[in-house]
């Protein structure tokens, strides 16, 4: 698997998703070659902002080290729960998506989402918020051309449904970890 297979992921069925799915990459590897050291970044940008950044994030004192590692465990979670979820609402579709697949989906997906922590680093709110949607869409787009490459759906329609309720659930779940990281800051 190369970077080139990856970037292909999230723009097409056809390119990226055949060479993977010959592949078949096993969980530890792809665990720990591409989906640790992306999920690192999350937790490392709000560590270091927290303890280096501006002064205003810094004020009070915040357990920040803590904080980091909930989220990197929310990853992980999240991941977990994703290939099941991912399973469940495309055997609602009448598609069928065995578990391997469901979980390459699951930790492949979040990633242009993860590497988006690194657009904080870029000045005002606009360029981190932009990046920001910008791995969100990748991130929709890497699920739906999975659906689509795995699942050969009859029509393109189904695979949406089931990416946009993964999605919804997925963030509705970031949000409520958002906001209870916001009540303990």
């Amino acid at each position: 698997m190369n970077l080139y297979t990856l970037a292909a992921l999230p723009l097409s069925a056809e390119r990226g998703w055949p060479e993977l799915l010959r592949a078949r990459p096993g969980g530890w590897r792809l665990f720990l070659q591409i989906v640790l050291p992306v999920a690192l970044l999350p937790p490392v940008i709000l560590y270091l902002a927290g303890t280096v950044g501006p002064s205003d994030i810094r004020a009070g004192s915040h357990p920040w080290g803590e904080l980091s590692m909930l989220v990197l465990l929310a990853e992980f979670a999240s991941v977990a729960v994703a290939g099941r979820l991912l399973r469940h609402i495309a055997g609602a579709y009448a598609l069928v998506l065995g578990p391997h697949e469901a979980r390459l989906i699951a930790a492949l997906a979040p990633l242009p989402l993860w590497a988006s922590a690194a657009g904080f680093a870029l000045p005002g709110m606009a360029a981190p918020a932009a990046v920001m949607l910008a791995g969100l869409g990748l991130s929709c787009g890497i699920a739906y051309h999975g659906l689509v490459a795995m699942c050969r759906p009859r029509e393109a329609l189904v695979a949406a449904a089931v990416v946009q309720v993964a999605a919804g659930a997925g963030l509705a779940a970031w949000g409520c970890l958002a906001t209870a990281l916001a009540m303990l800051s």
